[in-house]
């Protein structure tokens, strides 16, 4: 609150505040209290349900929480279930607030956002997320395929299967899904997981995270397909990048997967469908030279940083 006093900034635009860095109630309140115009980006469902980043199939979130069912979980919390308060409190410090936009950045969250009570009378827009298209593109650089295969032991002579995740072991991330599809595939694919530097499995190659996106976008092109097992998930931005650099993307069907997939690029499954998840994957796999230019042209277009951040200048201004 102090860095806003000092800077007196036209709009103040929220994101992910959920980090326990920050007193959310107070800072809602003081710029409804202040009148200062705000943007809140809607990455996770946390800020309308109070609590928990996803809430699954649990909406407790339309009534007012409490008995929170996977309270050590979200909360931390050992003993006590403050859940009804935490939800309480959030819809009180939204309640009013006139200079607010929402921005959902996915139709999935958006659907969900406009029926929570804590955001009641507020307008819920979207604006799906873009990226710099730089590195990623389709075009591979020389001996690339070569420098992989040296630095990560990424196999030049199989079908490779990519998962890309910060958190492999986090249940959200469904990791171990992917891990029971690697250890059904053919001897001639090779599972490979991003972002995890310890052995997984003998079926799985594991690539420590990736900080440098060239490197990043470099697997992403060797990959024939890129597979996503998230149990919940706004809008991945590894299908986006996945699909920019050429590669189709199959997923389950959930949260916003659905729409971070090109048309023509890639599908979904019902989810948890392991069986159904393997043969979409083999086919897939298999279709990614044959992938039509025009749908991985228009789709860089979509994804790219500029159509976002002119979405975003236009609610400014609006503002």
């Amino acid at each position: 609150i102090s860095i806003i006093k000092k800077e007196k900034p036209d709009i103040v635009h929220l994101h992910c505040i959920n980090g326990y860095f920050v007193n959310i109630y107070r800072l809602i309140r003081w710029l409804k209290e202040n009148h200062i115009k705000t943007v809140l980006t809607l990455h996770a469902e946390f800020m309308y349900t109070a609590n928990c980043g996803h809430a699954l199939d649990c909406e407790k979130w339309k009534t007012g929480c409490g008995r929170c069912p996977r309270r050590r979980r979200e909360t931390k919390s050992l003993f006590l279930d403050r859940t009804a308060r935490s939800w309480e409190r959030m819809k009180e410090a939204f309640e009013g607030f006139d200079e607010l936009k929402i921005v959902a950045v996915s139709d999935w969250i958006a659907g969900r956002a406009s029926t929570a009570p804590v955001f009641c009378g507020h307008e819920i827009i979207r604006i799906h997320n873009g990226i710099v298209l730089d590195n990623f593109c389709p075009d591979k650089e020389t001996g690339e395929r070569e420098r992989l295969d040296q630095a990560y032991q990424i196999p030049q002579d199989k079908r490779i299967i990519l998962h890309v995740t910060p958190g492999f072991h986090s249940w959200i991330k469904g990791g171990d899904l992917f891990a029971k599809l690697a250890e059904d595939l053919p001897d001639d694919y090779q599972a490979v997981v991003v972002g995890c530097g310890e052995p997984i499995s003998e079926k799985i190659v594991s690539v420590p995270f990736v900080k440098n996106q060239r490197d990043l976008a470099a697997i992403y092109r060797a990959a024939d397909v890129l597979v996503i097992t998230s149990r919940a998930d706004t809008y991945p931005t590894v299908c986006i990048e996945a699909n920019c650099c050429g590669t189709p993307v199959v997923g389950f069907d959930v949260g916003g997967v659905r729409e971070s997939i090109g048309a023509g690029l890639g599908e979904v499954v019902p989810a948890f469908e392991l069986v159904q998840m393997k043969e979409c994957v083999l086919r897939w796999s298999k279709a990614k030279s044959r992938l039509p230019v025009e749908d991985l042209d228009r789709r860089r277009r979509y994804c790219g940083r500029s159509r976002m951040s002119e979405e975003y200048i236009k609610l400014y201004f609006e503002l």
